[in-house]
């Protein structure tokens, strides 16, 4: 009974301090946010299968990073639209504390933000990214 007599008054309160055009404006955000990732899933869905691959196991992080780009500049030379990293999932990394797969993604977030990068994703099982270049 009292999750009932809580939900009340969470919807009591919702009613007080949000006005109507509050409520549109986040239903707006909320349609933009859905639209924005049904957009990009549409995009890559005519992006081949992975074309290349990189494995970073045995890399230090530096050396890792400076290869991620090096591969990645490479691939786009080629003309190739998706590529594979592994990282592996870090279940040998000092302290079993994963560096790579973070450090990775970081990277990837930067190479996207220079544009040469269109999106990525970890790859099921989390040992790996799925990269799609900008073509």
């Amino acid at each position: 009974m009292q999750m009932q007599h809580d939900d009340q008054d969470l919807d009591e309160l919702l009613n007080q301090f949000t006005t109507p055009k509050m409520v549109r404006a986040m239903n707006r955000e909320r349609c933009k946010s859905a639209q924005e990732n049904s957009t990009m899933g549409e995009k890559i869905k005519d992006y081949p299968q992975s074309q290349d691959s990189l494995d970073l196991h045995g890399f230090t992080v530096p050396e890792a990073l400076n290869e991620v780009e090096r591969f990645i500049d490479r691939c786009i030379r080629l003309r190739l639209r998706t590529v594979t990293i592994v990282t592996g999932k870090g279940l040998h990394s000092v302290n079993f504390k994963p560096v790579l797969p973070g450090e990775t993604e970081e990277k990837l977030s930067q190479l996207k933000n220079e544009r040469k990068v269109f999106t990525f994703k970890r790859a099921r099982g989390g040992g790996s990214f799925v990269v799609y270049l900008i073509s």
